[in-house]
């Protein structure tokens, strides 16, 4: 039983974290001697960066309509055992 607590947050931490992409280092205005093909390559990382941030910021949505949907679940629970009922129930893993 011990255990099952113990991964329960490792699992909800699983399905909700969000990992910001690294930004290229081509963008921080260091640019090696082959210029020509260095911008090349640039171009196509910002591309990928653009892309990454893109779906870093679905990410972040989704969890962010998660966490609204867990709270007014929460908040449900928590007015059931305010009023004494027997039958309340909060499975935040939904």
């Amino acid at each position: 039983m011990a255990l099952a607590f113990a991964t329960l947050p490792l699992a909800a931490m699983a399905q909700s974290a969000c990992t910001l992409p690294v930004q290229p280092f081509c963008s921080t205005g260091v640019m090696g001697p082959d210029k020509t093909s260095g911008a090349l390559r640039c171009e196509s990382d910002i591309e990928k960066y653009i892309q990454d941030l893109e779906a870093y910021r679905g990410c972040l949505d989704a969890a962010r309509e998660r966490a609204g949907e867990r709270i007014e679940q929460a908040g449900r629970f928590r007015e059931c055992l305010k009023d004494g009922r027997e039958d309340c129930a909060f499975n935040s893993r939904q």
